[in-house]
């Protein structure tokens, strides 16, 4: 979650998905509330690890942060020396993430057309060109609610949330070269996003499952289009002109992705099997 997180474009929550652990995910942080602040204030220890599922929140982000310190250069540098079958992975992750999710649906009308609303939503988002917007403190706090909230829907990326609000350079900047005053605020952000959103996506996945889930395949399927892996000198989608080199990398980077969706979703399902 941590590696995606960090690429403009692919969603930590997509990879939530894929390895099997959003539902509890989404359970785990809004469990997060006055109550539990209070405990936690009055050092009753016990009381925190009863309401909340520590074994499995610190183990995960300190996976997203250890990976966030540690990844983000090596991904940008792929990302600049070699686009095509890097964003052709990508590519493969979430097309194939979005049939596993879209499988788990009996669709009907419905189902459709709310597939079909929050995929054009998410294409028309993601074809948005960054505004230029403040570097205050509260702005600061807003990037990361904002970022928070896109890390945990599968499809939309909080990395490019913050390309939208030109703030990914200067978050960036600030984990490269630790700056606290950015950090503690936008962490501040992030934090105060994932509880208050977390409600209410776990309120829609448990009244309204059907819908919530076709929404999110729509977002997945419609967020595709950042994630094109070719494009022009302006940043537009083209096709291939020939089979070439790039073609072919493209290809199998894509048939890795699929396949290593694929492979994960198989594993997540025996396991729970055997639980």
């Amino acid at each position: 979650m941590g590696a995606a997180d960090v690429v403009p474009g692919v969603s930590g929550g997509t990879m939530a998905f894929i390895t099997g652990i959003y539902g509890r995910l989404i359970n785990a942080i809004s469990a997060l509330d006055v109550a539990l602040l209070s405990d936690l204030f009055r050092l009753r220890i016990r009381a925190v690890f009863r309401r909340i599922d520590l074994r499995f929140l610190v183990p995960l982000f300190a996976g997203i942060l250890t990976s966030v310190f540690s990844l983000a250069r090596l991904i940008h540098s792929a990302l600049v020396s070699h686009p095509v079958p890097v964003w052709s992975f990508f590519f493969g992750l979430i097309l194939a993430s979005s049939w596993v999710l879209g499988k788990n649906l009996t669709w009907h009308r419905f189902e459709l057309l709310t597939a079909l609303t929050f995929a054009v939503l998410a294409y028309l988002l993601v074809g948005l060109v960054p505004v230029t917007t403040p570097d205050t403190w509260w702005f600061t706090l807003l990037s990361g609610s904002l970022a928070s909230v896109a890390m945990i829907l599968p499809g939309i990326s909080g990395s490019f949330i913050l390309v939208l609000l030109s703030q990914y350079e200067r978050i960036l900047a600030a984990v490269h070269h630790p700056d606290p005053s950015v950090l503690v605020l936008f962490t501040t952000g992030v934090v105060l996003g994932l509880v208050g959103f977390s409600r209410i996506l776990r309120y829609q996945l448990k009244y309204h499952r059907s819908a919530t889930l076709a929404a999110l395949t729509g977002l997945m399927l419609g967020s595709l289009r950042k994630i094109w892996p070719f494009k022009d000198l302006s940043g537009s989608n083209i096709m291939p002109d020939s089979l070439n080199s790039d073609s072919y990398e493209a290809l199998i980077a894509l048939v890795i992705g699929v396949a290593a969706v694929i492979v994960v979703e198989f594993a997540a399902s025996r396991r729970k099997i055997h639980d």
